[in-house]
């Protein structure tokens, strides 16, 4: 038995079709929550259509919190959370279910990836059992949360959820404090590519905005000297990538951009060629970092075990 938690806020357009690919899944006895978090019921016309269990924040409590009352709504000891903008294969529920049932020491199995774009994004065979280094370094894709089954016992242990800084990120160091992971080793959820997408957050991004990756680093700064100190290097390194490349990708040219590439060749260790390149293309704008983007997606991207969603 399964409780499927749809998060939904302000997109009835994609919410019909998350719910139903969460009810048309071949596994038996699946439970299917709708959790509106707009804090005025904007989605109960749309989930009244369903045989769905529909409940409705109080007020806008964000993204986190919606998951932490449907975990407290789940009926079921295994739950599987899901954003309206995405979908899942109609197989994911059984095939992970599986998977779970027949390791005991695992709390988590997640999934591929399909783009909209149809590319592809499959979990790196090292991801998987003890997973925290990996997680500290931000380096768990595409385990995100509407890839994961989640063993109930091991998620209401690190809940609150809303309680934890920034995105998704310290969920995922939380559950690989505590449990193994697995993955399946196929696109079972397709992702949806709303500008606005839940788990990512959808900020405006401008020169002031604040980065929510430095933020659960300093979080979690105790963490990295007991597990080994130079994970926070690596996790800056990636962190002020990913930083340059939000910028990057909202504005023509930034001088928070080239700061942040800065500040990744800084904490890399020897030569890097990704961070190199991408301080070169920051000083030129945002033509030549898309450039640079292209051909890392032809030399990179081509094996999809090797891509990233970040």
């Amino acid at each position: 038995m399964v409780s499927i938690v749809v998060t939904t806020h302000y997109r009835n357009d994609k919410l019909g079709g998350a719910i139903e690919s969460a009810l048309g899944q071949t596994h038996d006895g699946i439970e299917v929550i709708v959790v509106d978090g707009s804090g005025e019921r904007h989605a109960e016309e749309v989930a009244s259509e369903y045989d769905v269990n529909y409940i409705a924040q109080d007020e806008d409590r964000g993204i986190a919190a919606d998951r932490d009352l449907g975990i407290e709504t789940a009926n079921h000891d295994t739950i599987h959370f899901l954003d309206d903008d995405d979908r899942l294969e109609p197989t994911a529920i059984e095939l992970k279910n599986k998977v779970l049932n027949e390791r005991e020491e695992v709390g988590v199995v997640y999934s591929g990836i399909k783009w909209e774009n149809d590319h592809e994004v499959n979990p790196n065979p090292d991801i998987r059992g003890n997973v925290l280094e990996y997680a500290l370094v931000f380096e768990m894709s595409p385990c995100l949360p509407s890839t994961m089954l989640l063993d109930r016992e091991a998620i209401e242990d690190v809940a609150p959820t809303a309680k934890l800084p920034g995105d998704d990120g310290p969920m995922k160091i939380e559950l690989a404090r505590r449990t193994q992971f697995e993955f399946v080793d196929s696109p079972l959820t397709l992702k949806g590519e709303s500008e606005d997408a839940l788990s990512s957050g959808g900020e405006e991004i401008d020169e002031n905005y604040e980065s929510v990756r430095l933020t659960i680093i300093d979080y979690y700064d105790d963490l990295y000297n007991e597990v080994d100190a130079g994970l926070k290097n690596k996790a800056l390194r990636r962190s002020h990538l990913l930083e340059a490349a939000v910028r990057m990708e909202n504005q023509f040219w930034s001088p928070r951009a080239i700061q942040h590439m800065v500040l990744a060749n800084y904490y890399s260790s020897g030569f890097d060629i990704e961070c190199m390149g991408g301080l070169v293309a920051s000083f030129f704008g945002r033509p030549a970092w898309d450039f640079g983007r292209q051909v890392h997606n032809w030399l990179i991207l081509e094996d999809s075990h090797e891509g990233s969603i970040a």
